[in-house]
């Protein structure tokens, strides 16, 4: 049959199929083996037009995850999360305790009273006043006082209305007119008295009016972190004076206390009262400035010298101005002053040195002593004296901002018409602060 000779049957023809055995190994050989695409083969190797990705790949959890409506579990790179991410309120007060902001200044209060339910401010040494604080309508502060008396005023601190602190909340009444508060907290626990927004209960407390992180709180003396405060901060003041000086029943803290208070700096109180650069006290003795130079620290950075009241109201011996160039302290005034500034500068001849004025008083106000000398010409022999020595001078009597001819202010600051009250010496110690940096 002729077809089979033109058409062999070649399944079993060694002749055949060793070629084409050879063939299909070496096109074997070229093709890439599944250990090759796990190892060698990139996205760059890949036609990505051949091999895109649609929603029928991805299973519905993953769908899910890429909406965000359901957890991944995965942490988010360090700043991945953004406040557009965050739910309105969805942060509680329990999650941010490393951040609060307590309203209540204690170095603000009225001492020795508390406000009544009509606003009225009632004598009481058990209780202190706080300051008019701000705060707005229908909000919530914790004050950590049951029961306590709150006050409500207008901008112009006219008093509206009060109500009662419940479970140590104070919620403030819906009334457009208040701006101010007033609450009334027992003096012996002043130091730890707080007022914070919202309802949640501190641990720790937060000083007044900043906002502080834990790792900040929790540092153990956080005022020694203050030479932005002051040139002063961590150093030692040796405060020469008087009855304003020193530490009596006038004022809960002087001026250097709350000083000390703001700067963390060491106040070393050499303040008697009755006495002055040349007068050593009603009693008599050696207390005038000029004979207790030695008993001054010779290790102090700062020494500052107040007085000159007593001086010219004849405490203890008879007032003598004398003139400008006297040194014996022991005859004039002049002599005193020019004698302390002196030999000030001869213990401390490279620490700082400063004066200042006596402040003005209610009843020498205008008024001349028994030799005829007004208290501002005290004022100006102590100036003349330190510029003669090149002592930088804070003239008290001119910039205190005592204003001792008003009643409201001697009420407020100064009720003897002498001595500063706690108010007034806050004042002061603002004044003076200022000025210590400045020179």
């Amino acid at each position: 049959m002729p077809w089979l000779r033109n058409n062999p049957d070649l399944t079993n023809d060694p002749r055949y199929l060793e070629p084409r055995i050879t063939e299909l190994t070496e096109d074997l050989a070229e093709k890439v083996s599944l250990e090759d695409v796990k190892t060698n083969v990139g996205f760059a190797d890949i036609n990505k037009n051949l091999s895109q990705i649609d929603e029928t790949m991805l299973s519905d959890t993953l769908k899910q995850q890429i909406a965000g409506t359901t957890p991944v579990n995965a942490t988010p790179a360090d700043e991945g999360v953004t406040t557009k991410k965050l739910a309105n309120k969805a942060v509680s007060e329990e999650k941010t305790d490393f951040l609060a902001q307590n309203y209540f200044d204690k170095s603000a209060v009225t001492t020795g009273g508390y406000i009544n339910t009509n606003g009225e401010f009632v004598a009481n040494p058990y209780f202190v006043a706080s300051d008019f604080i701000p705060c707005g309508v229908n909000e919530v502060y914790k004050n950590y006082i049951d029961g306590n008396i709150v006050c409500y005023y207008d901008a112009n601190k006219a008093f509206l209305t009060s109500n009662l602190s419940t479970g140590g909340l104070i919620t403030v009444p819906n009334d457009s007119r208040i701006t101010f508060l007033r609450f009334s907290p027992d003096a012996s626990l002043l130091e730890g008295q707080m007022l914070t927004k919202g309802t949640y209960t501190h641990s720790k407390y937060i000083p007044f009016g900043l906002w502080f992180t834990k790792s900040v709180r929790d540092i153990e003396d956080l005022k020694k972190n203050t030479t932005s405060i002051s040139k002063w901060a961590g150093k030692v003041w040796n405060a020469l004076g008087d009855s304003i000086t020193e530490k009596n029943g006038t004022t809960v803290k002087n001026y250097h206390d709350y000083i000390k208070d703001k700067i963390n700096c060491t106040v070393n109180n050499y303040g008697i009262s009755g006495t002055g650069y040349r007068t050593p006290s009603a009693s008599g003795g050696t207390n005038a400035f000029h004979q207790r130079l030695n008993t001054l620290n010779p290790n102090a950075d700062l020494i500052t010298v107040f007085g000159g009241t007593n001086d010219w109201g004849d405490v203890g011996i008879p007032f003598n101005m004398g003139s400008f160039g006297d040194t014996d302290p022991t005859t004039s005034f002049y002599g005193a002053v020019d004698y302390v500034l002196k030999n000030l500068i001869n213990m401390y001849p490279t620490k700082t040195i400063a004066v200042f004025t006596p402040l003005p008083r209610q009843y020498a106000w205008g008024v001349p002593n028994a030799e005829g000398v007004m208290l501002e010409q005290v004022a100006d022999a102590i100036i003349k004296v330190a510029n003669k020595y090149s002592i930088p001078v804070l003239d008290l009597y001119r910039e205190s901002n005592a204003y001792v001819w008003n009643l409201d202010y001697i009420s407020y600051a100064m009720p003897d018409g002498t001595h500063p009250n706690d108010n007034g010496h806050r004042m002061l110690a603002d004044k003076i602060l200022a000025f210590l940096n400045s020179i």
